[in-house]
């Protein structure tokens, strides 16, 4: 009797196959668990003795290909470069107290009101502000489109502002160094 496609076996069936398949593979984590191997004739094997010669010789195989590729990594970074999660850059440092501050802002967030407060407070520049949605194309993209640009757009106010912001800073710090001539 030719075999059943999946679509054509009953749940049961099914089922039965799949614990078949499941006994069979806890058998084999049993068999790994014990530290035993299976012959050719797929029966279990004494377990093997971690001092014999065979054992031996396969570790210190292993050893030594793990030194092959130790040597290698230096031709491999070479080639694929630093590794950019290693920070190498030069250590900043942030004054304490205004670290704390981020720390909660950035755990916490501020509240809409003080946020509104700090955004209205300060200008961001005409040059750095996104374009606002084509009206033609406004007319037609589809709701969720819109959304997507509406936040995308908000985003883009918010880093707009922030770049404004800082860019003034470092600019009165500039000038401030430059008429002290501390540059």
């Amino acid at each position: 009797m030719p075999k059943k496609s999946k679509r054509e076996r009953e749940p049961e069936e099914r089922l039965e196959r799949l614990l078949k398949k499941v006994k069979k593979l806890n058998a084999e984590v049993e068999n790994v668990k014990a530290g035993l191997d299976k012959g050719d004739d797929g029966e279990n094997k004494v377990p093997l003795d971690p001092l014999s010669p065979e054992i031996i010789e396969s570790e210190e195989k292993t050893i030594q290909k793990e030194d092959d590729e130790n040597i290698d990594d230096d031709n491999w970074n070479k080639i694929i470069g630093e590794d950019p999660s290693s920070a190498k850059g030069e250590k900043l440092s942030v004054k304490e107290d205004l670290l704390k501050i981020w720390q909660y802002l950035c755990r916490d967030g501020m509240s809409k009101e003080k946020e509104e407060a700090l955004i209205e407070k300060y200008q961001t520049l005409e040059k750095l502000a996104p374009p606002d949605l084509n009206p033609q194309l406004d007319s037609i993209l589809k709701e969720t489109a819109k959304k997507r640009d509406k936040y995308m757009l908000s985003v883009q106010k918010t880093a707009a502002q922030g770049l404004s912001i800082i860019g003034s800073i470092m600019t009165n710090i500039y000038r401030i160094c430059q008429a002290s001539g501390s540059f």
